[in-house]
């Protein structure tokens, strides 16, 4: 849990809990080790986790490429290589905001998957030239 803001200046929620979840909350909190209020950030975190980073994304979208790849239907790979060509080039002309480092490396990533689609789409092995 973020500590570094003072409790004043975090948000502050109050909830009505069903009978018993208090006692059940503080009984977690002790074999944890944390506050109670900790304990219940935790476990909203769990179910509510933090947006992931348009770096992040990216790799999830490239490994399901190497997934597909091992055994998918030419329907499925053409529409996610449709949708990571997409996505990434909404970031790297900027229609989808990020760091200025993470559109470089965007770029770097596209100019890969490019070079892929072309050696899939070559009729020579790799490694051989015409």
């Amino acid at each position: 849990m973020a500590k570094n803001r003072l409790a004043k200046d975090q948000d502050k929620v109050i909830v009505r809990l069903p009978d018993g979840m208090r006692d059940r909350i503080k009984v977690a909190a002790a074999r944890h080790g944390v506050s109670m209020n900790e304990e219940i950030v935790n476990c909203l975190v769990r179910f509510f986790p933090p947006p992931k980073t348009v770096a992040e994304e990216v790799y999830v979208l490239k490994e399901k490429l190497k997934v597909l790849r091992q055994g998918a239907s030419v329907e499925e790979l053409a529409a996610l290589n449709e949708e990571l060509h997409e996505f990434l080039t909404e970031i790297m002309d900027g229609h989808i905001k990020a760091p200025d480092d993470v559109r470089w490396k965007v770029k770097d990533a596209l100019i890969d998957h490019e070079i892929d689609m072309m050696k899939d789409a070559s009729p020579y092995p790799a490694g051989e030239d015409e």
